[in-house]
C-alpha cells in the first residue's frame, strides 16, 4: 500500500513540462529502495541468528522461523520510523488526484 500510495503522490502536483524528470527521478528512487530494502531484510535476517548464537562462521547459515520473526518485526519499526514523514505532509498534497479540494487552515 505504501509504494502504491507513494508512487500516486510522486506525480500528483508535477506541472506537465517536469513529468519526465519527475519520472526518471522516482524510478532511480523506486529501483534503489528497493534494494535498500532487499539489504536490509538481509541484515536484519543475519542479526537475528547472530544473537541466537549463530556464529556466522560457516558458509550455510540454517535459519530458523523466530529469525524471520524477529526480520519482520525490525521491518515493521523501519516502516513505522516513516510516520513522521507522512504527519508533516501537506494537507492538500495529491488533491489533483483525488478529486477533493482540501483547504489548508493558516
Amino acid at each position: 500500500m505504501q509504494f502504491s500510495t507513494l508512487a500516486t503522490l510522486a506525480y500528483a502536483d508535477i506541472p506537465q513540462p517536469q513529468m519526465s524528470a519527475a519520472s526518471t527521478l522516482w524510478s532511480a528512487a523506486n529501483q534503489m529502495t528497493i534494494g535498500m530494502g532487499i539489504a536490509f531484510g538481509a541484515m536484519s535476517l543475519q542479526a537475528a541468528a547472530w544473537a541466537r548464537g549463530a556464529t556466522g562462521a560457516d558458509t550455510e547459515t540454517v535459519f530458523i522461523l523466530s529469525d524471520f520473526k524477529w526480520a519482520f518485526a525490525a521491518a515493521g519499526v523501519l516502516t513505522l520510523l516513516s510516520l513522521p514523514g507522512y504527519w508533516n505532509m501537506a494537507h492538500n498534497a495529491g488533491d489533483k488526484v483525488s478529486g477533493t479540494k482540501n483547504k489548508v487552515k493558516a
